[in-house]
């Protein structure tokens, strides 16, 4: 297995954290700071779970690859969903932190894993060239 993305995932995370630390510690209370906290993890939980789809099912034939890649992205959908609303039931937390900081990390994974396919995809095309 490659560690290429989730070294990007934990640069990305890292650096988000850096650049939100001041504005939070200065405007936020502590409990927007952990519903943003948890929306964090959450989302690089789930970023992390598509990367291990995208390796278990990469050298397959494509009708497979986009089943475990869309199955995978529905199966992580409702997962997320239901922690999400299980989160809110138990926890008091601040619903709009938590939605907005899944919302930032959701994007920013997204891009990563796009970018992480096509990068592998244009790898595997050269050496079967």
């Amino acid at each position: 297995m490659n560690i290429a993305f989730p070294l990007q995932l934990a640069i990305a995370l890292v650096s988000t954290i850096a650049l939100a630390w001041y504005p939070l510690a200065v405007y936020a209370n502590e409990n927007i700071i952990s519903s943003a906290q948890i929306g964090a993890i959450l989302m690089t939980l789930n970023a992390l779970a598509g990367y291990l789809t995208i390796e278990k099912s990469f050298l397959r034939e494509n009708s497979v690859f986009y089943k475990y890649v869309f199955g995978g992205m529905i199966a992580r959908m409702f997962f997320l969903c239901a922690i999400f609303f299980l989160i809110i039931k138990l926890f008091r937390i601040d619903t709009t932190a938590l939605i907005a900081s899944m919302f930032f990390y959701y994007v920013v994974y997204t891009v990563l894993e796009i970018q992480y396919i096509q990068k592998k995809h244009s790898v595997q095309q050269n050496i079967s060239s």
